[in-house]
């Protein structure tokens, strides 16, 4: 099954008010597959 969503080397950062960057996530990978429900 494939992939719906492929996220590779992940990296989020906050700006403060001093105009400086802060890693808040780093180097984060995952995928997301379809998922069937069947109640």
């Amino acid at each position: 099954m494939s992939a719906l969503l492929d996220v590779d080397d992940l990296r989020i950062s906050a700006r403060n008010d001093d105009d400086e960057l802060t890693p808040i996530v780093k180097g984060v990978s995952f995928s997301v597959r379809a998922a069937r429900w069947a109640p």
